[in-house]
């Protein structure tokens, strides 16, 4: 008898592992929807991914490496955004300049259904302290559009768009510009940034002290 219940047992468990393993989370979308759009070709990228800046003014270089990532889909299900699959994404990134870690996310609690607008969040931290946040840009690459996280002082706007643009001695192709009234991430100071389509931030303006940094030289994984 004991012998048939162990079996029985033995049987059961792996029917179980077996049907774990066969579970698919089902998805209303194949892909995320519309609000991605080509967010992550700007603000995503994953382990390995490395940037070199250098300031301009005085010729000091900054490597940043990313060192974390992650990104998964989701279901949003409250009322007001209940539309299907969403993707969230992540990365976090090490100064060695300011010794801080940066944490890029993509951020859904902005969406708006009616716009598709949806930003990419910036959050700094020194060691285990918050220093601060902005967005750093949205998906929408239209005149005038605006986007305030909850949590940050500043608003951030899109001002222009460029096919190339030469930054240094490097053409980037397919770059946005940001403006933000105050970025918690310099200091409260009024910034500039510039994102170029599977590259990432190419160049950062501080606008209280005209410190510019540009990138020089980079690898990328996404």
């Amino acid at each position: 008898m004991k012998k048939s219940f162990v079996f029985i047992v033995f049987v059961f468990t792996l029917l179980l592992f077996n049907s774990c393993g066969k579970f698919e989370y089902e998805k209303y979308y194949e892909v995320p929807p519309a609000p991605l759009a080509d967010l992550p070709a700007y603000s995503y990228f994953k382990t390995g991914t490395y940037w070199v800046y250098k300031d301009s003014a005085s010729g000091v270089e900054d490597s940043v490496y990313v060192f974390a990532d992650t990104s998964y889909l989701y279901h949003q299900t409250n009322t007001t955004q209940e539309e299907g699959d969403y993707m969230f994404y992540g990365f976090r990134a090490y100064s060695n300049y300011d010794s801080c870690v940066y944490y890029y996310s993509i951020s859904m609690g902005n969406y708006i259904l009616t716009t598709k607008e949806v930003g990419a969040l910036l959050r700094k931290y020194k060691q285990t302290d918050y220093i601060g946040a902005t967005y750093t840009m949205t998906n929408r690459f239209i005149d005038g559009d605006q986007i305030i996280y909850y949590a940050a002082q500043g608003i951030t706007y899109y001002k222009q768009s460029y096919d190339s643009l030469l930054i240094g001695t490097n053409v980037f192709r397919n770059v946005v510009k940001f403006h933000h009234t105050k970025d918690e991430t310099m200091e409260l100071s009024p910034s500039n940034v510039y994102f170029s389509k599977h590259v990432g931030l190419v160049r950062k303006e501080k606008l209280s002290t005209n410190q510019i940094w540009e990138l020089v030289r980079y690898q990328v994984i996404q």
